[in-house]
């Protein structure tokens, strides 16, 4: 509610940053004035209930009955963004074993639960979450676009391919209906987007921003995002409710709602939903929901924009089949106060057979991997092309762990990052946008801060 008078909020920025001090380090001051240092002309303290939750996205569980370990897997995995399927059900399982552990209030999982919407892979991910919420911890879904009417649904036996059975948006709500949808206060009929409660005053609204409907007629699988018509008014009825009824909104979905890395809209536009580009983050911000949970990108990041006294934050949580396994701890207090920690899946069982860590073997496999992908850039120096290639598999590692903002605090990097900029202003390698772009980390921090959801104003936190 709004309460009477002034505050200026330059103390808050003053701890903020002198507690940047005390941590590891508070990133670019430049960029953390442009969400901190808002004066508001009257104080904003609304009131929260209190709850503790899990986020986790781009599971892409694959069953282990879909295939055999050998050659025509082998090729996908190593043809894959860097999923570590071999240890799917392992992951999944050390996750679940972790959330039953902290007992959190619920668990958000952010879209792409399967690898290409195999039935089967379905079927057992859904017994996964039924055994955690025999614990009392709720599970809320929302698909994502691997999920449903996914025609690559394969396969992997000796050195063929074949299709299995993927599901329809019908048979995904008789999987998953359990989780979320049949204790909503609201639901869209139309999509699987609805309202589950969080206590007496926070409302997580959970929408499906895939676009399956045309997956068959294509062929393909639709990556790009979006909300239908009819969806549309549906949301707009929420927010009517939710301020009839002085409501706290947080979005769960899967795609992006803010941009994650300063690169033109081309090469991002497929990870967001459609709208995001053009003013719907500022309406949505308008109607009081100003955080945004989501994944599909598979970056470790959180971006936040300022429409003066609104505010949008957009949190993706990077996958749990991909290094670094990032998962997000969360809490809210009743000031409105959000805390975000980052886990990571960093040992598994068959740890002392491999003779290293889970998450050792798995950021080895993903460095190699960059190298393997990544060409050298032409019309430089042997030595020169060969320190771009190493700074562009660095930025590549450090955008998906969430560590992005370091980068530049090297002076080699700098130096390589200069490098990077020449062959920009050439326009002779495309990929000199990306990597320059994912150089340079978004506003705020990615792993662990506290957001306050009153103000917008962010703070780092140490890891614990």
């Amino acid at each position: 509610m709004l309460m009477k008078k002034i505050l200026i909020m330059a103390l808050f920025l003053l701890s903020a940053l002198l507690l940047g001090c005390e941590t590891e380090d508070n990133g670019n001051a430049l960029m953390q004035d442009r969400m901190n240092e808002y004066i508001y002309n009257e104080e904003l303290q609304s009131s929260f209930s209190e709850m503790r939750f899990i986020t986790v996205s781009d599971v892409h569980y694959l069953s282990e009955t879909l295939h055999d370990g050998g050659l025509v897997f082998q090729e996908m995995v190593g043809s894959s963004n860097g999923q570590m399927q071999y240890q799917a059900k392992e992951i999944l399982d050390k996750f679940s074993k972790s959330v039953i552990e902290k007992k959190p209030d619920f668990v958000l999982v952010t879209g792409d639960l399967t690898l290409n919407g195999e039935k089967q892979s379905h079927n057992e991910l859904s017994n996964i979450f039924k055994a955690i919420e025999e614990e009392g911890i709720s599970v809320l879904v929302v698909p994502g676009n691997h999920d449903i009417n996914n025609v690559y649904a394969r396969s992997f036996f000796g050195e063929k391919q074949e299709k299995v059975d993927y599901v329809s948006k019908e048979e995904f709500e008789r999987i998953y209906s359990d989780f979320g949808p049949n204790e909503a206060i609201y639901r869209d009929l139309e999509t699987f987007s609805y309202v589950a409660k969080a206590g007496e005053n926070v409302w997580i609204l959970m929408i499906d921003s895939s676009s399956y409907e045309e997956n068959e007629a294509n062929g393909y699988p639709v990556s790009g995002g979006m909300l239908r018509k009819d969806q549309a008014e549906w949301l707009e009825m929420v927010f009517e409710e939710a301020e009839k009824q002085d409501k706290r909104i947080i979005i769960g979905m899967h795609h992006n709602m803010l941009k994650h890395a300063y690169v033109d809209d081309y090469y991002i536009k497929d990870f967001m939903i459609s709208g995001a580009l053009s003013g719907m983050p500022q309406y949505i911000a308008s109607k009081g929901a100003r955080v945004v949970f989501s994944g599909h990108i598979h970056c470790h990041d959180i971006a936040g924009e300022r429409y003066d006294d609104d505010f949008m934050y957009d949190i993706t949580t990077g996958s749990l089949m991909v290094y670094p396994h990032n998962y997000r701890v969360c809490s809210l207090d009743e000031n409105g106060k959000l805390e975000i920690r980052t886990e990571n899946i960093e040992s598994l069982k068959g740890d002392n057979e491999r003779g290293m860590s889970f998450y050792e073997l798995s950021r080895e496999q993903a460095y190699q991997k960059e190298g393997r992908d990544f060409f050298m850039p032409e019309g430089v120096s042997k030595r020169k092309a060969q320190k771009m290639r190493d700074f562009a598999i660095l930025v590549a590692n450090a955008y998906f762990e969430g560590e992005d903002h370091r980068i530049l605090d090297d002076k080699e990097n700098r130096e390589a990052y200069a490098l990077w900029e020449k062959l920009a202003e050439k326009n002779t390698d495309r990929r000199a946008d990306m990597i320059l772009g994912m150089s340079v980390d978004t506003e705020p921090r990615d792993r662990n801060i506290m957001i306050d959801l009153n103000t917008g104003f962010w703070e780092n936190i140490k890891e614990e």
